[in-house]
């Protein structure tokens, strides 16, 4: 184990002062980073408690308001002066609290203050008292608390923090300065000197290695010094061997230069030396490679090269050994095939020349180089190979294909062999056509060879047979060079390809005549639907008109009896009326909610939907009929609130179709359940309502959400119409969701409903409208124009056991605007089809009047289609009431409008 040595007051000299410039900057490096880190956390730490005390300051303010001034309202109650004093010097002992007023009617009454600093914070805090039922204020706490505390206290801590810090960084810093002096320094300092001491030229066998002065082992050792040592002790044994194979490769320079040279010339080929006297051959490692072997493997004698060569190249190469070579160069030149070990013959090309000859001038000694050709030999054999090819191909094709020179002369020609074209070779091209159209031929044939451009027209050229055909005609220069050296010149035969597009606009012609007639038949046919559609929008307007008139009767009537007293068999005979009743309305909007869908005169409203309300919503509206059934209803709904998109309205109604079913199709002591659940992926929430009720047969499940279809229930107790689910399915496709249902006969059914998730949050229901208070001072006037009889019977009716609503009632539009304007109600109910005058110009009359234009009017009609109702609210109604309608609600919401006036 190593033990860092305890520097004297010299190694600490020379830490600080004697030139360490590394150890200087690694302290200042310490010390900054050390003191940015504390100085963050410092400010960190101390931020914390600034906030931490403006929240105290907060707590207080809160406590005050809590328990403070319900007591101190109660002291300034009773004017007890000396108990308000008292209490508002208490305060003053809170934390931070400097000063505490009472204000009364804008005027101070009472206050109290240890001091008044310039950064506060205060809070006003109403004093109240309960008098009579009313709430009063009777004066105002301001209450002020003292920032400059907080951060004087911050600023104190502030100054111990830095302080402290400072003082061990510095500590710290010097400390790591003594170390890396000791443990680093000064051992660098050694290894810098002993290599300065290194001479490369004259290291000698016997120097000294470097050695550190510190001990030789240790724990944590080797370390990075004794790596540096080893590595420039290594450094200078290397040295010293290069000294000797320097020395030894200067005697070899000389000879090498000549074969340095050739190599040079020989542009990275093989380099061989052939010695025909003494029958031995040199050569280099690319000669190795060229025959595949290793350079170790290759042998000298000239034999072993003679034997690689193939045997038909072997009376070539000595051919050319013999022959004179060039006498100015005495070059040699020959090709032959080598084998190569993995690759088999390969093509090599030998140039060389003749370096020593005897006195009868035969070859004594021979340079020179050898490079592997074979990758060359196989492309110009592919290439005549697919010339041969394109010979062949073009000799049978339809189109005619020509070279033609600068001189118009033909040099190739695909079919030259044919008997109609034996003598195309060598003839003008411009032979080949009509005198009158040679003009033309030798413009465009000028042009391909002055501009290099490509040349396409048409013309009509007799064939071998003397027949006109039509010809499209392409020159396409071919490039060098030096310029465009000739052209070729194809020509398609395309008669056959004109008289198909002279058909083909003749077909086209007469097809658009007959997509015209088509056209003007369809559009007749369109105009038709259009003229259909409207009728049967305008029919189930007046449908939903007609129904809902007599519906009103029924039911407000109805109403009006469930108020009067009557015997328990007479409540049960008035509860079957509401309920047919009811049930009969709802028969009627599903035939009416399908009939609009038919049309597509039904629009839906997408906009994101709390899911788990409306499916409160649903279950609350079946749980009276479930609690009958004897049927438990249980909502199993999530931990987390989503947001579906869809038709908040007429998603409640497709629920409330599957729990209706899901409890009238049930049996006594069963249960339906509501459940939902993501998708895997996400992006889909679906919602199921399963029962216990008998289920549904496989092969019947299909039929389950055509319209009028019951599946055989059609002469059961319960009752149905066949209607719901197939509108649940069309309202869920108007949504873009997806509805279905699964079954087990004898176990039960779940029907289900897939929604999109919407992508934005649930907005903010809106708060509830304050309740309706009847006003003491004034009876309410309210003008009803309603021209049916019995339906001014029944609103009259509704109107005489309210003391706080006076009724009056007008026949037709006209005497409505009369009494009006007499009369100045506070609030109009109008009717919209009015003999004479509708209600949308009775409104406009009541809008004209200055004295009305402010007074609500409510609109209270049978015409419930959507288009209406939009009409309506577009004209300016204050609300829109639709029959039958309950007289509570018509009721709450005339006195909300008369009140609000």
């Amino acid at each position: 184990m190593s033990v860092v040595p305890t520097p004297g007051w010299a190694g600490v000299r020379r830490a600080l002062f004697n030139g360490n410039g590394l150890a200087k900057r690694l302290l200042i490096a310490v010390v900054l980073f050390s003191s940015l880190v504390t100085t963050f956390i410092t400010a960190v730490d101390l931020y914390v408690d600034y906030r931490r005390d403006l929240r105290e300051i907060d707590s207080a303010f809160r406590f005050i308001e809590s328990s403070y001034a319900p007591s101190l309202a109660h002291s300034v109650w009773q004017f007890d002066a000396e108990a308000v004093q008292s209490q508002l010097e208490g305060l003053l002992r809170l934390p931070d609290i400097e000063s505490a007023r009472i204000d009364v009617e804008g005027r101070t009454r009472w206050s109290a203050s240890s001091a008044e600093s310039k950064r506060r914070l205060q809070a006003s805090v109403p004093l109240t008292h309960e008098q009579g039922g009313a709430v009063v204020v009777i004066g105002t706490l301001h209450v002020a608390a003292s920032v400059d505390g907080v951060l004087a206290r911050v600023g104190s801590r502030l100054v111990s923090a830095l302080v402290g810090n400072a003082v061990k960084t510095a500590l710290v810093a010097v400390f790591l300065l003594l170390v890396f002096q000791s443990m680093v320094t000064q051992h660098l300092a050694k290894v810098a000197r002993h290599v300065r001491d290194i001479d490369p030229l004259h290291a000698a066998a016997d120097d000294a290695p470097l050695a550190l002065d510190r001990p030789v082992g240790g724990r944590w050792r080797p370390d990075v010094l004794d790596t540096v040592v080893a590595a420039i002790n290594a450094l200078s044994n290397s040295v010293r061997r290069a000294n000797l194979e320097v020395q030894a490769s200067q005697a070899q320079l000389a000879d090498s230069e000549m074969r340095l040279r050739l190599g040079m010339e020989a542009a990275a080929a093989g380099l061989w030396e052939c010695d025909l006297v003494l029958q031995r051959v040199g050569a280099n490692e690319e000669c190795a490679r060229i025959v595949g072997v290793e350079p170790s493997q290759l042998q000298p004698e000239l034999a072993f090269w003679r034997e690689r060569i193939h045997p038909d190249d072997l009376a070539a190469v000595a051919a050319e050994l013999r022959s004179d070579p060039d006498p100015r160069t005495q070059a040699l030149r020959v090709e032959l095939r080598l084998r190569h070990e993995q690759l088999g013959w390969r093509w090599v090309v030998l140039r060389g020349r003749i370096v020593e000859r005897d006195a009868q001038g035969a070859p004594l000694r021979a340079l020179g180089t050898a490079m592997d050709v074979d990758d060359r030999k196989r492309a110009e054999a592919a290439v005549r190979a697919s010339e041969a090819r394109l010979r062949a191909l073009t000799a049978h094709t339809a189109v005619l294909i020509y070279e033609v020179d600068a001189n118009g002369r033909t040099i190739f020609a695909n079919r030259g062999d044919d008997p109609p074209r034996r003598r195309v070779v060598g003839s003008l091209a411009q032979d080949w056509y009509p005198p009158a159209q040679r003009a033309r031929f030798n413009g465009h044939l000028h042009a391909a060879f002055t501009s290099g451009s490509r040349q396409s027209f048409e013309s009509m050229l007799p064939n071998e047979a003397g027949v006109p055909r039509h010809y499209v005609i392409t020159i396409a220069p071919i490039t060098a060079a030096d310029g465009v050296r000739s052209v070729t010149i194809t020509a398609l035969d395309v008669s056959e390809l004109k008289q198909a597009q002279e058909a083909l606009v003749e077909a086209n012609r007469r097809l658009e005549s007959r997509v015209l007639e088509r056209t003007r038949a369809l559009e007749a046919a369109r105009d038709e639907a259009e003229r259909a559609n409207r009728g049967k929008s305008e029919f189930l307007s007046r449908m939903s008109h007609e129904l809902r008139t007599p519906m009103n009767a029924i039911l407000g009537f109805a109403q009006l009896l469930e108020m009067t007293e009557r015997s328990d068999k007479h409540a049960h005979w008035l509860s079957e009326i509401r309920h047919a009743g009811d049930h009969l309305l709802e028969l009627i909007d599903e035939l009416l909610d399908l009939a609009r869908i038919e049309v597509g005169k039904l629009n839906v409203r997408l906009a994101p939907v709390d899911l788990d309300a409306v499916i409160q919503e649903a279950a609350s509206m079946c749980r009276v009929g479930a609690a009958a059934q004897q049927v438990a209803l249980t909502v199993d709904a999530g931990g987390d609130a989503l947001a579906v998109v869809a038709d908040r309205t007429r998603l409640r109604q497709i629920l409330v179709n599957f729990l209706s079913n899901a409890i009238k199709y049930n049996r006594a002591g069963g249960r339906v359940v509501v459940h939902r659940d993501r998708s895997a992926d996400g992006r889909c929430v679906r919602v199921t309502v399963s029962d216990t009720g008998p289920g549904i047969a496989s092969d019947r499940l299909a039929l389950l959400f055509t319209p009028f279809e019951r599946l055989g229930q059609e002469d059961s107790d319960v009752q149905g119409s066949g209607i719901g689910l197939a509108l649940s399915r069309r309202l869920a496709g108007l949504m873009h969701c997806e509805v279905g249902a699964e079954s087990v006969e004898g176990e039960g059914s779940t029907f289900w409903i897939e929604l999109p998730l919407a992508a934005t949050d649930i907005e903010a229901a809106a708060s509830a409208p304050p309740a309706v208070q009847r006003t003491a001072h004034r009876t309410l006037r309210v003008l009803y124009i309603e021209d049916n009889p019995i339906n001014l019977a029944l609103m009259q009716a509704a109107f005489e056991d309210r003391s706080d609503l006076a009724l009056l009632t007008a026949q037709d539009g006209a005497s409505g605007v009369a009494m009006a304007g007499a009369e100045r109600p506070d609030v109009i109910l109008l009717d919209i089809l009015l003999p004479r005058m509708s209600g949308f110009e009775v409104l406009q009359e009541l809008r004209r009047d200055p004295r009305l234009r402010d007074t609500p009017v409510v609109a209270v009609t049978a015409s419930a289609m959507a288009h209406d109702v939009d009409r309506g609210k577009a004209a300016g109604f204050s609300a829109y009431v639709t029959k039958p309608f309950r007289f509570a609600e018509l009721l709450a919401l005339v006195v909300t409008l008369g009140t609000g006036r």
